[in-house]
């Protein structure tokens, strides 16, 4: 070939192409079909599993959703003793029992370390012998279970994480705090302005957070950790649901999830589950959430997670038109009244109001974490031979 001669990438052989994206993250996968049409008519290396704690509260099962194979979770020593609060792409947000967090990479194993919110004031250093941590409030509950109340719920963290490079948000519940830190930060820096935010999420190198009543604003973590941008009013009817933030294909949506509180049983136990789903898009001149009535071929992932928006052609065998969601009140799981309850996870048809089942999992037990969604690759996984269950 004449050095002059100019290579056309589009014509690369599809088997090549294929062996190329099985290798990228998710991230850099959107980016390569972006390249041109021959990149993108490769089919997507990517399944989204459901993540599981086993029978000794370790998580140690994958969970396929589109077709329900178990599949063992690759081995990560750093995993181990630990809950998951959050994930992204291939990567987890992690909590101990000692409120101390990471990020871990599910597929290189790279683990970055978050300062400890034991220096929050609502946690004194304890005798481990006793619980670990003490509690001003724990008059209210045992210490077993407020550790798991006053901790942190979720955390949310910028695109690509690096030690030198990332900024993550966490929420604690009890009582609530909006807490973040960069890197470099050797605590927590709490922002009482956003205390009453409900999820966030990163977006145009900015967080985005939604309140109680659906109002939405733009975050400015800086100096004063004020709102710096009204993005959307509130609406009405939207006190009584989960509010979610998603980035969809450049739409800005909220996704509002209604809840049932039921009790069960001579011990009357909690059952909290999911009822219906509405979501609606940002009208950015008027700044008014609209009704969405279909989502397309495109499908929404919420709960303890960031909240994430695929395409079928991102995920093969994901269901377009669905609002996929799973655990995310899991700390009231392991509460005295509501241990043995069933996790709330599932599918929401936006096109007739129906839920189904989700996966075949187990019921939760106590000190067990949240079920969480991944986003993997086969490929780069080392797990051995699935079973149908």
């Amino acid at each position: 070939m004449s050095t002059s001669a100019k290579r056309n990438w589009a014509d690369l052989p599809l088997d090549l192409l294929g062996d190329i994206a099985s290798r990228l993250t998710l991230r850099d996968y959107r980016r390569f079909c972006r390249v041109c049409t021959s990149w993108a008519s490769v089919k997507s290396p990517y399944t989204l599993y459901l993540l599981l704690p086993g029978d000794d509260g370790e998580y140690q099962n994958l969970l396929r959703a589109t077709d329900h194979t178990s599949l063992p979770a690759p081995a990560l020593p750093a995993l181990r003793g630990r809950w998951c609060v959050g994930s992204q792409d291939d990567w987890l947000s992690t909590l101990d029992e000692f409120s101390q967090l990471s990020l871990l990479n599910l597929i290189t194993r790279e683990e970055i370390k978050l300062p400890s919110i034991a220096p929050l004031p609502q946690i004194d250093a304890f005798s481990k012998v006793v619980c670990g941590r003490q509690y001003w409030s724990r008059i209210f509950f045992p210490p077993e279970d407020f550790r798991l109340l006053a901790s942190v719920s979720k955390v949310v963290f910028s695109p690509n994480p690096s030690p030198a490079s990332y900024t993550a948000v966490a929420f604690l519940d009890y009582p609530a705090k909006f807490l973040y830190t960069r890197a470099g930060d050797d605590k927590w820096t709490a922002a009482e302005e956003l205390d009453r935010a409900k999820d966030v999420i990163y977006r145009d190198g900015r967080f985005l957070a939604v309140f109680g009543n659906g109002e939405a604003v733009a975050v400015d973590l800086g100096a004063d950790s004020r709102p710096s941008a009204f993005l959307a009013s509130r609406a009405a009817d939207s006190l009584f649901s989960v509010k979610y933030l998603v980035d969809s294909a450049g739409d800005l949506l909220q996704v509002r999830r209604y809840l049932r509180r039921t009790t069960v049983g001579d011990e009357n136990r909690i059952v909290i589950k999911t009822t219906r789903i509405q979501v609606f898009k940002c009208d950015v001149k008027r700044r008014v959430w609209v009704p969405v009535e279909s989502l397309g071929d495109r499908s929404l992932l919420v709960g303890t997670c960031c909240s994430v928006s695929f395409s079928a052609q991102e995920i093969p065998g994901l269901k377009g038109n669905r609002v996929y969601f799973t655990e995310d009140y899991w700390v009231f799981l392991h509460a005295g009244a509501v241990r043995d309850a069933q996790y709330d996870v599932g599918v929401f048809r936006l096109e007739d109001g129906s839920l189904e089942p989700c996966l075949p999992i187990p019921s939760p037990k106590p000190n067990f974490g949240p079920p969480i969604w991944v986003i993997l690759p086969p490929a780069l996984l080392d797990v051995g031979v699935d079973c149908k269950i």
